[in-house]
C-alpha cells in the first residue's frame, strides 16, 4: 500500500522523467549510426587418426586433445596477429577514409572465436560501412587461406626431407648388409 501511494503522490515526476527517458533513448538511436555485421566459419584441424588412437589409448588421447586444443588457439592467436591482419586493417582505412584509425581500436570491429568443443572458428566483423564488410572477411579468409597453405607446404617440405634421409639411411644399410651377405657367401 505505501509503494502504490508512493507513486499516486510522484505520478507527475515519474511521468515527466519517463518521457525526458524516452526521448534521450529516440535521440540516441537517432544519432547512433547502424552498424552491419558479417561472419564466415574456418575449420582449424583435420586430425582423423584423433578418434582410433583416443579409443585404443586414453592417456595418448587426452594428450592428442591437448595438442590440438593448443593447435587451434594457437591460430586464433596467428589470425588475429597485426601480421596476418595489416593489408586488411590497411584496406579498411583506405576505403573508409579513416587516416587516424588505429590498429588497436580497428581490431575491436573484429570478433575470432571457436565453437564449443570444436575445431570451427567464427569469424565476424562489424562496421558502419555495410559494403566494406564483404570484402573485409574475404580479405581475412585469403589471408588466412594462404598462411595455412605455407604451413602446410612447410609440413610436407620437413616430412620430404625426413623421408629422404631415412631412404638415404635405409639404402645405405641395405648395401652394407648386401655386401656383408655376400662376403659370407663368398667365405663359406
Amino acid at each position: 500500500k505505501l509503494i502504490i501511494n508512493f507513486f499516486f503522490k510522484n505520478k507527475n515526476i515519474i511521468i515527466i522523467f519517463a518521457v525526458i527517458g524516452y526521448f534521450l533513448g529516440y535521440l540516441k538511436f537517432i544519432i547512433t549510426p547502424k552498424v552491419w555485421q558479417g561472419e564466415f566459419q574456418i575449420v582449424v584441424s583435420s586430425k582423423q587418426n584423433s578418434n582410433k588412437i583416443a579409443a585404443t589409448s586414453p592417456i595418448l588421447g587426452n594428450i592428442l586433445r591437448d595438442e590440438i586444443n593448443t593447435e587451434i588457439e594457437t591460430q586464433i592467436i596467428t589470425l588475429e596477429s597485426p601480421s596476418v591482419l595489416m593489408d586488411t586493417f590497411n584496406f579498411v582505412k583506405k576505403n573508409n577514409n579513416e587516416d587516424t584509425l588505429r590498429f588497436e581500436n580497428w581490431k575491436q570491429r573484429l570478433d575470432v572465436k571457436r565453437l564449443k568443443k570444436s575445431s570451427v572458428l567464427t569469424i565476424k566483423y562489424a562496421d558502419t560501412n555495410k559494403e566494406i564488410i564483404l570484402p573485409v572477411l574475404e580479405k581475412i579468409s585469403s589471408l588466412y587461406q594462404d598462411y595455412s597453405n605455407v604451413k602446410r607446404l612447410k609440413s610436407i617440405d620437413l616430412e620430404l626431407k625426413y623421408y629422404n634421409e631415412q631412404v638415404k639411411k635405409y639404402t645405405a644399410l641395405t648395401y652394407d648388409s648386401l655386401l656383408k651377405t655376400q662376403d659370407y657367401t663368398e667365405k663359406y
